[in-house]
C-alpha cells in the first residue's frame, strides 16, 4: 500500500503535533485536511480487500463509499463535519496469537532455513526412492 505508506511519510515531514497547531495553524489544517482526503482515498483502494475496514472508515469521515478514482482530488473540504471516531481493528489476544501465527503465518524463518539446508548439495547425485 504505497498510498499508505506515503502518507505516514506526509505526516511524518509534516510534524503533525501540538507544537505545529499552537505555531502555524494554517500550516496544521492544510496537513490534517491532505491527510483527511489521503484516508478516504486508501479507504476506496482497501475495499475490494477489507470492505468492513472501508465502511468504518467512510463512517468516520462521515462521507459516502467511494469507487477507486482515477485522479485524486481533495473530496472532504474544509468545515467537514467528522464523524464518531471507532477502532478500525480488534486487538489480537495474546493467547490467540499462537493460534493465528500457526494457522495462517506461513513459515517461519527458521524452517526455510532448515528446508534451505537440506537441499542436496550442488554436483551431488539423488537416489530416487524405491517403489516397494
Amino acid at each position: 500500500m504505497d498510498v499508505s505508506r506515503l502518507g505516514n511519510g506526509y505526516l511524518q515531514d509534516s510534524k503533525l503535533d501540538n507544537a505545529l497547531f499552537a505555531n502555524n495553524p494554517e500550516k496544521c489544517a492544510s496537513v490534517i485536511g491532505v491527510s483527511i482526503n489521503l484516508i478516504y482515498l486508501v479507504s476506496a483502494l482497501i475495499s475490494p480487500y477489507m470492505p468492513s475496514t472501508s465502511e468504518s472508515i467512510v463512517r468516520q469521515l462521515n462521507a459516502p463509499l467511494r469507487n477507486i478514482p482515477d485522479t485524486w482530488a481533495m473530496d472532504i473540504e474544509a468545515g467537514h463535519h467528522l464523524g464518531k471516531a471507532e477502532y478500525l481493528f480488534t486487538r489480537i489476544d495474546t493467547q490467540k496469537e499462537q493460534e493465528y501465527l500457526n494457522k495462517y503465518g506461513g513459515a517461519s524463518k527458521t524452517e526455510e532455513t532448515k528446508k534451505k539446508s537440506k537441499k542436496t548439495p550442488k554436483g551431488a547425485s539423488v537416489t530416487a526412492p524405491s517403489k516397494n
